[in-house]
């Protein structure tokens, strides 16, 4: 295979304890913009026009573990951008070939 398939991140999600100081830090403390959301999930979706973040409120932080760098796996997901729908074809026939 030659070149590249992505273009970079597209977005990260993250869950959070508290929607509201999630909100107040990414768009009142660093100035991001909340561009959009879904408030039945809930979420909210914020930007600094280099980066979107997803922000999900943790359905009950009172008993949800905290991230731990050396004992979990992963984060909650990656989207990466692609250049047009053919890429992202291109891209998901790479990813679904992939051995697990």
């Amino acid at each position: 295979m030659t070149g590249r398939l992505t273009q970079g991140v597209h977005h990260v999600g993250l869950t959070v304890p508290d929607l509201d100081q999630a909100r107040a830090f990414f768009c009142g403390t660093l100035g991001f913009d909340e561009v959009g959301g879904v408030p039945s999930y809930p979420s909210i979706f914020v930007s600094d026009s280099a980066i979107l973040l997803t922000l999900w409120q943790a359905a009950d932080p009172l008993t949800a573990r905290a991230f731990d760098r050396r004992a979990n796996i992963g984060l909650h997901h990656l989207s990466l951008s692609v250049a047009d729908n053919a890429a992202l074809e291109a891209a998901w026939d790479a990813v679904t070939a992939h051995p697990e």
